[in-house]
């Protein structure tokens, strides 16, 4: 993230408020950081203080550290509480998917937990090449589609299946159901 000694921290607002899928307003709502300054700061125009750069990163659940681009390797407890907001990735009316992993994390690997609405589905374009995903039935039925290949799953059941081809978990039965994905990206 550095370039000529300088740490391009509006690149790593942007990446992280765009993965966040937050606008501009809705991220300075969310930090107490004006719109302006957060437009100015991801355009370079603007370096932010400690404060503001701490306020930013505290509305995306991030450490400043992280806003800066320092390598996220290093070994500790973090916790995701079932109450924040900023980790509902989806909801409509087939389903509602939540990360259930850091956002820190990036491709490697990725961690969701999905409520499918009674006739629900999820249906996935391929992923990048190599790409596998791994669900668990936590509760109901679903059916998963990979490769023209279907299989269906019940309360414990899981299935492995390619990611890099379309995809779909459908729910289909008229009771609520829930599964945990992992999605895994070869590097």
């Amino acid at each position: 993230m550095k370039q000529q000694g300088k740490i391009k921290i509006g690149e790593q607002v942007r990446k992280y408020r765009k993965k966040l899928q937050l606008s501009l307003t809705a991220l300075a709502n969310l930090s107490g950081v004006s719109k302006a300054m957060l437009s100015q700061v991801e355009q370079g125009k603007a370096n932010p203080t400690v404060a503001v750069a701490a306020k930013i990163a505290e509305a995306m659940h991030l450490t400043v550290g992280q806003l800066l681009g320092e390598d996220q390797t290093a070994r500790k407890l973090e916790v995701i509480r079932a109450k924040d907001r900023v980790y509902d990735y989806l909801a409509n009316e087939q389903c509602a998917i939540r990360t259930l992993s850091p956002l820190w994390l990036g491709k490697d690997v990725e961690f969701y937990r999905i409520d499918f609405r009674p006739g629900g589905k999820l249906e996935s374009q391929a992923h990048f090449r190599q790409t596998s995903e791994l669900v668990v039935v936590a509760q109901g039925q679903v059916k998963v589609s990979s490769a023209e290949k279907n299989e269906v799953l019940n309360i414990g059941d899981s299935a492995y299946y390619p990611a890099d081809v379309p995809h779909c978990i459908e729910n289909p039965t008229q009771q609520a159901s829930t599964v945990f994905l992992v999605v895994r990206y070869e590097t």
